[in-house]
C-alpha cells in the first residue's frame, strides 16, 4: 500500500510542469 501511494503521488508530480510545482507546494504547506 506504500509503494502504491508513493507512486501516485510521483506520478502527480510527473504530470504537473515544474512551474506548478510551487503552486503544489504552497497547497501541501497550506494543508
Amino acid at each position: 500500500a506504500k509503494s502504491v501511494r508513493a507512486s501516485s503521488l510521483e506520478a502527480i508530480f510527473i504530470f504537473v510542469s515544474p512551474p506548478s510545482m510551487e503552486e503544489l507546494e504552497k497547497r501541501l504547506r497550506d494543508r
